[in-house]
């Protein structure tokens, strides 16, 4: 009976792993700055955050060329970026979690990180 759980267990993690399909690498390229800390996705262009620059840049997709960049006090705590369905930038900063306007890196809003 001890024999047969690691086998099934082996059985289903082969099987769940063939109904995901084969995992590989579509595209890469090298970050714009030397310490980026999140990436978002626009359903058009990457964003990704970068704590040595202090920038937040607009990448394409295809080949990582900088389309723009705001600039964004990037700390090295930094803990997330993500696209919202309003067009802004939620990017969570060391203690605060910041909406940020992408056409012009404003801050919109901003509150107190729970927990931070």
């Amino acid at each position: 009976m001890s024999i047969r759980y690691p086998t099934l267990s082996l059985l289903v993690c082969l099987g769940f792993s063939q109904l995901l399909g084969a995992q590989s690498i579509v595209n890469s390229f090298p970050t714009p700055g030397d310490n980026a800390r999140g990436l978002a996705w626009d359903d058009t262009h990457l964003w990704c955050a970068d704590a040595t620059t202090d920038r937040i840049y607009k990448l394409d997709a295809s080949d990582g060329s900088i389309i723009s960049w705001f600039s964004f006090n990037v700390s090295d705590n930094y803990g997330g970026l993500t696209w919202s369905l309003n067009n802004n930038i939620w990017v969570a900063n060391g203690v605060y979690v910041y909406r940020v306007n992408p056409l012009t890196g404003d801050t919109i809003s901003s509150f107190h990180c729970p927990g931070g």
